[in-house]
């Protein structure tokens, strides 16, 4: 019955370990929609729908740029700094190169 209430304990620990650093920004999921796509330079922009904050990332495979459209949600990994077009935003694609702060109303 030890080895029961140890697992259990631990068990515990790990799922309350893995929920207390789950951040929203962090989530595989659309969080945020393209607003501009320059092809020339390969970057595209994107703003982060909760907070308005706007960042660029870079799309170097032309196929999937040519396929990108302004108001196409995209999934973003602030921490990583990775982006994914794709529904189920499980392969990131891109690279974040300049993220910006939310704008903030002027009084």
């Amino acid at each position: 019955m030890r080895i029961h209430a140890a697992t259990l304990a631990a068990i515990g620990v790990f799922a309350f370990a893995t929920l207390a650093t789950y951040t929203p920004g962090n989530a595989a999921e659309p969080c945020c929609s393209i607003t501009a796509i320059d092809a020339k330079a390969q970057t595209v922009t994107a703003r982060e729908t909760k907070t308005g904050r706007a960042f660029q990332f870079k799309v170097a495979d032309a196929r999937l740029l040519t396929s990108l459209k302004v108001g196409q949600a995209v999934s973003a990994n602030f921490t990583t700094m990775k982006v994914s077009v794709q529904p189920d935003a499980q392969e990131p694609c891109c690279n974040i190169v300049n993220l910006r702060p939310a704008a903030t109303p002027t009084r």
